[in-house]
């Protein structure tokens, strides 16, 4: 009786620890499948939805895993230059990749952007300012 006590009293503070560890993370452990939306909208104005299921944990990794982005990494972190198959030339036309989320500009990187089940990106050439 003394044995399963201890091994209840165990079992119960576990599970304390480990449930506030879980259930507020909007992040998908490695390993869990979560499935994100990017909408990109090409130089001629025509856009193309991707649903992507993914087990990455940023951005750049679940664009990667679909082949949607091109680039190169620099010291500030990595540089996108194409995506779904459409280079952005700044030399060109002063173009780049904008990246929002619910229409509001990224602060982060691609690479540095941590992705959450249900999340939905927008990918928009730009050019200039």
């Amino acid at each position: 009786m003394k044995r399963l006590r201890i091994f209840l009293a165990l079992a119960l503070a576990l599970l304390m620890i480990a449930l506030p560890m879980t259930a507020c993370n909007d992040v998908a452990p490695e390993g869990d499948e979560i499935t994100i939306t990017v909408k990109v909208v090409h130089k001629d104005k025509t856009e193309k939805t991707f649903t992507i299921e993914t087990t990455a944990t940023t951005l750049l990794g679940a664009l990667q895993q679909e082949k949607l982005v091109e680039g190169e990494d620099q010291t500030a972190g990595f540089f996108i230059t194409a995506v779904d198959g459409e280079v952005a030339d700044w030399n060109v036309d002063q173009g780049w990749w904008c990246f929002t989320k619910g229409g509001e500009m990224m602060m982060t990187g691609a690479e540095a952007t941590t992705i959450a089940d249900g999340d939905t990106y927008e990918i928009t050439y730009t050019i200039g300012y």
